[in-house]
């Protein structure tokens, strides 16, 4: 017998990630700030990681949201 996966829990996976790019988000431009005052090649490295982070994240959440109602 397969699992169907409900209409309820691909929103709550979606709000997540959509939570987990906000904070991302967050972090590179903080990053992104400290690294251009100190001019930091370590911090400048580390905010990078986190943009390459944060566009995996929203394309995994634009995968999952629906195209139109009738998706789910």
């Amino acid at each position: 017998m397969a699992l169907a996966v409900t209409v309820m829990q691909f929103q709550n996976i979606i709000d997540q990630l959509d939570a987990i790019a906000e904070q991302l988000s967050d972090l590179a431009f903080e990053s992104l700030k400290t690294a251009v005052r100190t001019n930091d090649l370590q911090i400048q490295n580390q905010e990078k990681k986190i943009r390459r982070a944060l566009r995996n994240v929203e394309k995994a959440a634009a995968i999952l949201k629906p195209e139109t109602q009738d998706d789910f």
